[in-house]
């Protein structure tokens, strides 16, 4: 699930109920936050901020490089900064790349190191809407040696 400005009573309300096991926090969200929805029993995923050099870390379990379009701050479909992948995964934190991923670019976003792939706009029609044809496209691309 994807919070963006909840609270953290909030959030772990809507988990429980939908049966989320993983949260990505987009916003302004602390080591606090972070620690009181892991110790509910959650994974927490903490969205990067632009500049990996400036990341303090809250005891996340992975942060989430997504797309930006001026001040907001991901599910854009805008391709992420992939450089900065290398940057996290060199400060030892296990990294998710998504922003724009699609079968088109999916083999090269794997190439980055990332640990994760988030593919969500780039398999849809329209927004919350998933096209199984582009789901299995990005499926193939990933499991094709060639790349096709």
């Amino acid at each position: 699930g994807v919070f963006a400005g909840a609270g953290v009573g909030e959030i772990a309300a809507v988990a429980r109920e939908v049966g989320l096991e993983t949260i990505q926090l987009h916003g302004e969200y602390g080591a606090d936050a972070v620690a009181a929805l892991k110790a509910a029993g959650y994974e927490v995923w903490l969205l990067a901020p632009p500049e990996p050099l400036h990341f303090p870390g809250a005891g996340e379990d992975a942060v989430l490089i997504d797309g930006r379009d001026g001040r907001r701050a991901g599910g854009t479909g805008r391709q992420a900064d992939w450089g900065a992948v290398a940057a996290f995964k060199a400060q030892g934190l296990r990294v998710v790349l998504a922003g724009g991923l699609s079968a088109a670019n999916i083999r090269a976003a794997a190439a980055t190191g990332a640990d994760i792939l988030d593919v969500n706009s780039g398999v849809e029609t329209a927004p919350g809407r998933k096209d199984i044809g582009k789901v299995a496209a990005v499926v193939a691309a990933l499991q094709s040696p060639g790349g096709e």
